[in-house]
């Protein structure tokens, strides 16, 4: 008996360790590999943005003048490194210092110590069209501005990221982004009936600048030859209307002749000439929609013969959707020496031909005929 039990005791044990051995093992779980913490991207220096910012690259001046965009380049056929304009400077640094030799910007244009807050003088060093406006304001009302009747100084709305950059690449300073500056960082808008139809739609400037300025029929022969800057001077009192990023904005125009071609770009401008005081009649009302929808044209300057002069039209011009065949402008050529000084209306210019040989809008596009038909009334 006790042998029988020792026999099933043996089998028990002997089945036991067979299902041992038969069993799978328990999957062992891996041990989980740890999420590496990311490096920060170390935020760049003021210094480093610098070298992408506008003011170094100048890539706005390439932006226009390239022949891949239409520029002027497709008249002159010469490169834009040829031409100087990359390295167009004040004269001097921000102490006053005089720039001699080779040109490259630096944090010294602008500030005299690191960390300064660079005076209006350094900034008109190189900004001429508002040094323009401001000197037209003595004898003109139309440029006034409210910000500069308080005294403030360019760099008081145009923070750092305007100036020295924000480390991005942009290829002028109408990019999305490259201007961070906006009317609403300081003024909240009041409800109240122009601002509840307009402020969707219409930028605040469209509204509040009094006038644009531009300066009229660039030589570039005397810049070729010569390396001066020659127009035939600061024409005003008129401002351009056109869309841009879903807007309403002011806009302004460049002409520019070369040998026997014209040309001229339309694009957003913000003049510095703004103002409260302003009326729905600025605007609305316009003759020019109704000169344009009785000839087709809009007449924007033309060579007065008898006084030997060139005259333009005044007030808010709309750029009509087939603006470049419907403005009229007259071109002027320079008779005397491109080496002499550039002074203002010069009795040397004397009529070339009406109308351009090409045109450029590669930011903005045109009102609409809807737009158009509320300026022509004062519908919303």
């Amino acid at each position: 008996m006790k042998f029988k039990k020792h026999i099933i005791l043996i089998f028990v044990i002997s089945v036991g360790i067979i299902l041992a051995a038969c069993e799978q093992p328990a999957p062992v779980k891996p041990t989980p590999t740890p999420t590496p913490t990311p490096t920060p991207t170390p935020e760049k220096t003021w210094s480093e943005k610098f070298l992408t910012s506008l003011h170094y690259t100048r890539e706005g001046k390439r932006t226009f003048y390239s022949k891949e965009n239409g520029g002027f380049e497709t008249l002159t056929g010469i490169p834009i490194e040829k031409l100087a304009c990359l390295k167009c400077h004040g004269g001097k640094k921000a102490d006053g210092t005089p720039i001699t030799g080779e040109y490259n910007p630096d944090c010294y244009d602008c500030h005299i110590k690191i960390g300064d807050k660079p005076k209006n003088e350094v900034c008109l060093n190189c900004h001429g069209r508002q040094g323009t406006e401001i000197r037209l304001e003595a004898t003109n009302p139309l440029f006034f501005d409210v910000h500069r009747k308080a005294k403030m100084n360019c760099v008081d709305c145009h923070k750092a990221e305007d100036v020295m950059g924000d480390g991005k690449y942009y290829k002028s300073m109408f990019d999305p982004g490259a201007i961070k500056t906006h009317c609403t960082d300081c003024h909240k808008p009041k409800s109240n009936m122009a601002h509840d139809i307009h402020l969707k739609t219409v930028e605040c400037i469209a509204c509040h600048a009094r006038t644009g300025v531009a300066c009229y029929n660039c030589h570039i022969d005397s810049l070729v030859e010569a390396k001066m800057k020659r127009p035939y001077g600061p024409i005003a009192g008129f401002k351009l209307l056109m869309n841009y990023e879903g807007k309403v904005v002011s806009a302004s125009m460049m002409t520019v002749k070369y040998k026997d071609k014209t040309f001229y770009v339309v694009a957003p401008y913000y003049p510095h000439t703004t103002s409260k005081d302003v009326k729905c009649a600025d605007c609305h009302m316009n003759p020019f929609v109704e000169e344009y929808e009785k000839t087709g044209k809009i007449k924007i300057t033309w060579w007065n013969d008898t006084a030997k002069k060139l005259e333009w039209a005044k007030g808010v011009i709309p750029v009509v959707p087939n603006w470049s065949e419907a403005f009229q402008f007259d071109f002027l050529d320079y008779k005397g020496d491109v080496r002499n000084p550039v002074v203002p209306f010069d009795t040397n210019w004397t009529f070339m031909k009406s109308g351009a040989d090409k045109t450029q809008m590669i930011y903005g596009k045109p009102l609409t005929e809807e737009q158009l038909k509320k300026l022509k009334g004062m519908g919303k």
